[in-house]
């Protein structure tokens, strides 16, 4: 787009250079009565000079588009990314920064302004079938018009970006399966928990964009059976 600017200026400045010596060639003859072509000549100019100006005028917004950067930008942060080994087999996501624009199942104990509650899948789904159900939801549901991508998948994780189409503001929404227990026989001891994590990159206020991303989707998940721990 840029090149199609440089060729609009080259395309006035040669005009300009023509209309100019065509100006100068009947300024020449001002002398033997060429007033009026010396009139038509300027007045030629000055419309091709328009033309060429209006022609950069319809260019230059698409150029400008072209080379505008995501006002919300930044780098994924993987200092808060992941799971968390506290030890003696507690493992959590992340817990929330000071600013309201986050949420967590891990803020149980730690603040309450963060928190929400975890949720369960039926008893008879292995962790992967979860898995899948809940990749399908992210995939059908979109209540922000956010774009989304899911970056990471491992057998009890689940990392997916979700940038809006208009500044290019990210938020990064986590998922984690804690391992479930099972008895000498192989069955599940342990409750069907899903534990997640929805937070704004940057910013302060998120007009609770994180809190009805996560209730689109559990809202969809509960048509299978998942509930939320408390509800």
């Amino acid at each position: 787009m840029a090149m199609t600017s440089t060729t609009s200026m080259t395309a006035l400045f040669s005009r300009k250079t023509s209309a100019s010596s065509a100006s100068a060639s009947t300024a020449s003859s001002v002398g033997s009565g060429g007033v009026t072509s010396l009139t038509s000549s300027v007045a030629l100019s000055i419309a091709i000079s328009a033309s060429a100006f209006c022609m950069d005028f319809a260019v230059a917004p698409q150029a400008a588009e072209a080379a505008l950067l995501p006002i919300g930008g930044a780098p994924r942060p993987t200092r808060q990314l992941g799971i968390v080994d506290y030890g003696g087999s507690v493992k959590t996501l992340h817990l929330c920064p000071s600013t309201p624009n986050c949420i967590s199942t891990a803020e149980e104990a730690n603040d309450p302004k963060h928190y929400v509650p975890p949720w369960t899948f039926p008893k008879t789904l292995s962790t992967q079938e979860a898995m899948e159900q809940l990749k399908e939801a992210i995939n059908t549901t979109n209540p922000d018009k956010f774009d989304h991508d899911i970056v990471t998948v491992n057998k009890n994780y689940l990392y997916a970006e979700y940038t809006s189409p208009t500044f290019g503001f990210v938020d990064d929404v986590e998922f984690f399966f804690p391992e479930r227990t099972t008895d000498e026989e192989g069955n599940y001891t342990s409750p069907p928990v899903v534990e997640y994590r929805s937070a704004s990159r940057v910013g302060d206020s998120d007009f609770d964009v994180n809190r009805k991303r996560i209730k689109a989707l559990r809202l969809e998940l509960q048509k299978k059976g998942w509930r939320s721990v408390g509800f």
